[in-house]
């Protein structure tokens, strides 16, 4: 009877376990699914909300590793790769007096929050492995006390008297993931590989006092012995002092300038000062270390900058800019060549992908003023820059990986021991590679303007728009390269949050040299690179923009001391005097006065003369005491603009003559006479001899305008530009352009006579709306030119020796058709002489004309 039911027992049990397990399985992926889900928001609580020690625990664990690698490791091949990879262990063994001194600064450490450590803190121990046993002191080490973490504590090591320990008489023991695991083993191999000093850095099973504690990182320390077996000479190994900085840090108090405070120190200074030409050689390393952090001395002046340029790109490609903190630095004095040569420490490597080169995180770093100047030497940066060109090459981590296989899967296998679950896998690296090349090959790293070209020379400005130095090294000019000295063509980089600076450079040129097509560009790389790079040229100038400052715009109203000026300034009304009044520098007119001239008002703009209103103007002549405002012949500059008044200006019987547009450093204005966005009512007036692009400009302005004479005019008589009035009883004589010229302008007009125009008669254009009444033309390239949009009606106009009598097409693209229509239009032999383009319109007493021409002809006849 018993036998049925131990049978049906083990059924139960057997089916409880397959219960229970599929209950863990259950439980176990859901877990999986949920720390998924919130990962970001784990690892956030992890980083940020819980203490150091207990987050080094948390880290220390196989599923927050497994979470870190996005469970990409293979964990049970992991756990027994570990398992058969045999290392023998290292035995530390100290008395229980000693060990409780010990456990007491620990506790103090914590409470602080940081370990502060003196010679007064080594006790006695006993450390061993079945090589040899020696006698050594030992105490915590560490700064932070992420060294101090569950049973996992951190201690350095000294053997007592000549004793070595594998080879070392000073070195640590720490958790390995204060040094992130196998990244600093990889770390300090670079840096061997460049022929760096480098510590020695292992991987052991750690049995303190019989209690066996995991792997741990066995790093060497700084001596003699370190130095030599890196096959340098012996000399002294120095850092900057950093006491205070921890001191306050264990206080809780701000920062206090400790960088500013700091000074060269070195290690085992009792042993230096007992060997007269280390002590010699120490004083001259703290000159070159303190004249350095003071910035007396640069870069190049105190280290071996190829072994520094090294060290850097290594730190680069590795991530680690934690071995780039001011007080992580130690320097090896070399004695043969008085230099100093870095020596890498505490790197905490590859936590991260590379966003920044060491170049670029120092100058955003700079605003804490608290980074040592490595690259304000140009010569070092050179090297550095050449250094990464080198390392971010695909085969330098493929030979790197393959020669140290053998090495990099034992210590891997020895850390699998104590954590199945790290990733080891160096795909980082070999992504900081090409982060490296693509920081190394920047787009559009340089703005080039032209300034001016000659048959002598090319002026070129030149700007670096990043922050890795550029070396200018030819000008293409129409596919000829022309090589240039590059010792004065670096260009420095940008600083962070600084503008491009610009600089001129002045290329002298061959007489035979072809500059028809002007294909101009720039051949450069990046400084100490091999690579080149070719931008194309601006070919327009870039100039200082402080010389806008010098423009007649940014000049101050200067009414009060002019001696032709009567100032009323109850009334605000500023008054020309009634004489010849000579104006030799410009009068600037301040808004919300008057400017008034009476009859027989006569101005001479002289010299620099020249007016400019920011008043409405009234210069009311007569018939029989006109005023005349005019200027020597020979003279330039002299010209008149009233500019944004909202009250409207007149001006009657005044005689414009000689007159020139206006133009200054950075300022022009094409009329000799402008009004813009003012309202004018001109009448009675003549324009004469006027030696400009328009002798009258209206822009964005209301106008009313009758009874107008221009004489021999330079270019275009009148030029209208998007404003609205009236033109009445104009004459125009003798101008070398147009007659008039409208642009998106809403006019009406009447009694209009143009005779000897170079160009067109009148152009009208742009949208404009155009009625026009009593048109004589006579003598003109073109008659009347509609294009571009512009709507227009003529009625009664006679058109005499014109080349072409009337003319429609599209000049500007973004413009809808043109259309004109002409009523009782008189021409030459009744037979018209007209070009239309099949996208305009001309239409003559009610008769639609065919198009003649395409409009590509069209704009060719007209604009050769």
């Amino acid at each position: 009877m018993l036998i049925p039911k131990r049978k049906e027992n083990k059924r139960k049990a057997r089916n409880n376990n397959i219960y229970l397990l599929g209950a863990a399985f259950v439980f176990y992926s859901l877990g999986l699914v949920v720390i998924s889900s919130q990962k970001n928001r784990l690892f956030e609580t992890i980083k940020n909300k819980l203490p150091t020690h207990t987050k080094q625990i948390i880290i220390d664990t196989i599923p927050y590793q497994l979470y870190k690698s996005r469970f990409s490791v293979n964990l049970p091949n992991n756990f027994i790769r570990g398992k058969l990879q045999y290392v023998d262990p290292i035995y530390l063994d100290i008395k229980y007096k000693d060990f409780n001194k010990i456990a007491l600064k620990r506790k103090q450490a914590l409470k602080d929050k940081v370990l502060i450590s003196s010679d007064k803190d080594f006790v006695n121990a006993v450390i061993s492995d079945k090589k040899s046993s020696v006698n050594a002191k030992v105490r915590l080490k560490g700064d932070w006390t992420d060294h101090l973490y569950s049973n996992k504590w951190s201690y350095r090591i000294k053997t007592k008297g000549n004793n070595v320990f594998n080879g070392m008489n000073r070195f640590s023991l720490q958790a390995p993931v204060t040094r992130n695991y196998i990244w600093e083993w990889v770390y300090h191999e670079l840096l061997r590989n460049e022929n760096l000093p480098s510590l020695r850095y292992k991987f052991r099973p750690l049995i303190l006092n019989g209690t066996n504690l995991g792997i741990y990182a066995v790093e060497e320390h700084f001596d003699k012995i370190l130095i030599e077996s890196n096959k340098y000479k012996e000399g002294p190994i120095l850092k900057l002092s950093e006491e205070n900085l921890w001191l306050r840090r264990s206080k809780n108090l701000p920062s206090k300038g400790e960088y500013y405070g700091s000074y060269s120190t070195g290690f085992r200074l009792n042993y230096l000062n007992k060997n007269q030409t280390l002590k010699e050689n120490f004083a001259v390393a703290n000159q070159l270390l303190n004249g350095f952090h003071n910035k007396d001395l640069i870069t190049s002046e105190v280290f071996d900058i190829k072994s520094l340029a090294n060290f850097f790109a290594i730190s680069d490609l590795m991530n680690s800019k934690h071995s780039i903190f001011w007080h992580n630095f130690r320097f090896y004095y070399d004695p043969i060549q008085s230099k100093l040569i870095p020596i890498g420490f505490d790197a905490n490597a590859n936590k991260s992908k590379l966003e920044e080169l060491s170049l670029d995180y120092y100058d955003r770093k700079r605003l804490n003023n608290n980074f040592l100047p490595f690259f304000d030497d140009l010569e070092f940066v050179k090297q550095y820059l050449s250094s990464l060109e080198r390392i971010s090459e695909d085969y330098y981590l493929d030979n790197f990986f393959k020669n140290k296989k053998q090495d990099f899967d034992r210590n891997k296998y020895i850390l699998y021991k104590s954590f199945p679950a790290l990733e080891t896998n160096p795909k980082n690296l070999f992504a900081n590679q090409k982060t490296i090349r693509s920081f190394l090959n920047p787009s559009m790293p340089i703005n080039v303007f032209l300034q001016d070209l000659t048959e002598k020379e090319m002026t070129l400005t030149v700007g670096n728009t990043q922050s890795l130095p550029i070396e200018i090294i030819a000008i293409n000019i129409n596919k000829k390269r022309i090589n240039l000295d590059s010792k004065d063509l670096i260009m420095r980089g940008r600083s962070l949050n600084n503008f491009v600076k610009y600089k001129e450079l002045i290329v002298p040129l061959d007489k035979d040299l072809s500059l028809d097509n002007h294909e101009i560009s720039m051949t450069y790389r990046i400084l100490g690179t091999k690579k080149e790079h070719i931008s194309n040229i601006n070919l327009y100038p870039r100039l200082d923009p402080l010389m806008v400052k010098e423009s007649l715009l940014f000049n101050k109203s200067n009414i009060s001391d002019k001696s032709y000026l009567e100032l009323d300034e109850k009334n605000k009304i500023i008054r020309f005097k009634k004489a010849t009044n000579i104006i030799k520098e410009p009068l600037i007119i301040p808004p919300g006065y008057q400017l008034v001239a009476n009859p027989g008002v006569i101005l001479k703009l002289e010299e620099k003369g020249l007016i400019i209103s920011y008043s409405s103007i009234s210069f009311i002549g007569t018939q029989t005491e006109p005023i005349v405002i005019s200027s020597n012949y020979n003279s330039e500059n002299n010209g008149l603009l009233v500019i944004n008044t909202k009250k409207l200006s007149r001006i009657n019987n005044l005689i414009f003559n000689n007159l020139s547009s206006i133009k200054s450093q950075s300022f022009s204005v094409p009329g000799a006479i402008t009004f813009y966005q003012s309202p004018i009512e001109l009448h009675n007036t003549i324009f004469k001899n006027i030696k400009a692009e328009d002798a009258l400009n209206i822009v964005r302005s209301n106008f009313n305008i009758k009874d107008l004479s221009f004489i021999n005019s330079a270019s275009d008589a009148i030029d209208i530009d998007f404003s609205e009035g009236t033109l009445k009883n104009l004459s125009i004589i003798d101008s070398l352009n147009d007659g008039i010229d409208l642009s998106g302008s809403k006019i009406s007009g009447s009694n209009i006579s143009v005779h000897n125009s170079g160009d067109k008669a009148i152009s009208i254009g742009e949208s404009s709306t155009i009625s026009f009444n009593n048109i004589s033309i006579s003598t003109a390239n073109i008659g009347i030119a509609n294009k571009d949009g512009a709507k227009s009606i003529v009625r009664n106009v006679s058109i005499k020796n014109a080349i072409v009598d009337i003319a429609g097409f599209q000049k500007k693209p973004e413009y809808d058709l043109s259309s004109i229509s002409l009523f009782n239009i008189i021409y030459p032999n009744k037979k018209l002489k007209y070009l239309l383009s099949k996208d305009s319109v001309i239409n003559i007493d009610g008769e639609k004309y065919k198009p003649n021409k395409k409009n590509i002809d069209i704009l060719s006849i007209l604009y050769k």
